[in-house]
């Protein structure tokens, strides 16, 4: 499936628990903005401190972004992989993920997302020449979609 046929749309069918940090959405009712973003990030560190476990996670999350064809979810994985990464030392693959999840005004134009991983990486960019930044940033806008989260379930499996 293409990028551009992807489909818009809320939660993936069929995702287990382990799979809830990263495709948990963000307007659970009763709860506010900030308490969103506090759980949420909390979910995202306890996930992100086990490796293994976050591997898994991910891994879930993007073979049900591979078969569903849902927009949302991929972003949220590519993004995800995108912080794993940055905390395992890859900063320039991080800020490529990054800026290939950005590109799409859903991810790119939201201040929790921003809140959540946006700042995270650029704080890894930072230690970066700018040279690089500049690079992996190109990079990630070229790349498509739906082969990055193909690439990445595939490299997620083999670990």
């Amino acid at each position: 499936m293409s990028s551009s046929t992807r489909k818009s749309g809320g939660p993936t069918p069929q995702t287990s628990a382990t799979s809830a940090p990263f495709l948990w959405h963000h307007n659970q009712p009763g709860l506010s903005k900030r308490q969103t973003r506090t759980v949420r990030a909390q979910m995202d560190a306890r996930a992100l401190s086990h490796l293994a476990q976050a591997r898994q996670v991910l891994c879930e999350a993007l073979l049900a972004a591979n078969e569903t064809g849902a927009l949302a979810p991929a972003l949220f994985s590519v993004a995800h992989t995108a912080l794993l990464l940055a905390g395992q030392g890859e900063p320039e693959r991080a800020v490529e993920l990054y800026a290939l999840a950005s590109r799409y005004p859903y991810l790119g134009n939201s201040r929790y997302w921003e809140d959540l991983a946006g700042q995270h990486i650029a704080a890894v960019a930072a230690k970066l020449p700018p040279g690089a930044i500049a690079a992996a940033q190109e990079r990630g806008r070229a790349r498509d979609l739906d082969a990055t989260v193909t690439e990445l379930l595939a490299e997620l499996r083999e670990t």
